[in-house]
This record gives C-alpha cells, structure tokens and sequence, in this order.
C-alpha cells in the first residue's frame, strides 16, 4: 500500500529524455488499488484500419471459433514494427464455411476457459505493440466486450493496468487472400545459399 516514484531515462546522441509516474503497491490484502474516487479511468481510444481472420470451427470447443486481429498496420501471421495489435479469439453458435465466410454478428464477453458460444477466451486474447525492433509489448484483458455488426466491430477492455481501451473497426468481416483464412499466398522461389544440417529448439515462444 506504498505510493513510490519511479524514474526511467532514455539518452542517445542527441539528448536525454526523462520521465517519472507515481505507482501504489497493493494493499497488505492483496486487493489491486483502484483509481481515486472521482477520477475516471484513462481511456485510449483506438480506430483500426486492418482486420485480419482465421476460422477454426468447432476444433477446440462445440462452438464455433474464430481467431480476429485488428490492427494499424496490417498482420500476416508475424508482427510488423511500430504497430498496435488487438486480438481476440471469440467463440459463436453460428458457423460458416472453412473456405469462406463473415464473422458472425453477435456481443462477445471475456470469460475465463470455457470457451462456450459469445465468449472470449483470454488465453489468446491481449492486446500487443511493437517498437522499431519489433519488440512485443503485452497488454492483458482484465474485462472485455466485444459487439459485432454489418461490417462493424466495437470492443470495451480494462487492461490489468486499469486503463480503458475503446477499439473500433470498419470494414468487411469476410475472410479471403486479404484477411487471413483462405489460399496460402504464393511464396516466391530462391536459390539456397546454405545447408542446415543441424537444428535446435530453443523453446515456447508466441511470435
């Protein structure tokens, strides 16, 4: 229950910049310390230009899963640099065709596992921004809502940091070559310089 000052300084060759934010511990019970009374959480609104799909069916549960990315610079399977990432892995009754479909309308809630119909499973859901050397930063749903319309998808998160995220999307909900879920893209040939004849794991990692 501690309130402490904290200093980070970043210096390259043409200056130094500096920044510093008060942050409590949580209280001696455990309970996370919430915004002062009166004072409304910070709310970052977000305005997607990029939607990006994969259909699972009823692979990992009896509902139908769909896999959706929005973005401001576009996902391919990998992130790019400079980006801002939301996932959400949603679950509906309604289905659709594997070579192609809509992600159906509906209002999805975070809900922890159980991954029935209108749900959100948090377990591939967070949101992710990148630097200039795609570095991931994680950002973790403590709540989540997402609605679906006619091309049209609005979500509501409360980050574990208590942060408010509005992320808006519109467009086409269809998935095809340009949103993931259909054709593999062609790959171009080359010419191999080198051999491996050895490989190694070197563990889990997401990206």
């Amino acid at each position: 229950g501690t309130e402490y000052r904290v200093v980070a300084a970043a210096q390259n060759s043409a200056a130094v910049v500096k920044a510093d934010a008060l942050i409590a511990t949580q209280p001696a019970g455990g309970d996370v310390p919430g915004p002062d009374p009166g004072q409304d959480p910070e709310t970052v609104k977000f305005s997607a230009t990029n939607f990006y799909i994969e259909y699972a069916g009823t692979e990992y549960s009896a509902a139908h899963n769909y896999w959706v990315v929005l973005s401001d610079n576009g996902f391919t399977g990998s992130l790019k640099a400079n980006s801002t990432y939301y996932f959400f892995d949603l679950y509906s009754s309604v289905g659709a065709y594997l070579e192609e479909g809509v992600l159906p309308n509906g209002t999805y809630t975070l809900d922890e596992g159980t991954r029935n119909a209108n749900t959100i499973d948090p377990e591939v859901s967070y949101q992710i921004v990148t630097t200039a050397d795609v570095t991931p930063v994680y950002g973790i749903y403590a709540e989540a809502v997402v609605v679906v319309s006619d091309n049209k998808i609005e979500a509501t998160i409360i980050m574990e940091d208590g942060t408010r995220h509005e992320v808006t999307y519109e467009g086409s909900l269809s998935w095809g070559d340009d949103n993931g879920g259909g054709d593999t893209p062609e790959v171009p040939e080359f010419e191999a310089t080198h051999v491996a004849t050895k490989w190694m794991w070197s563990g889990s990692s997401s990206w």
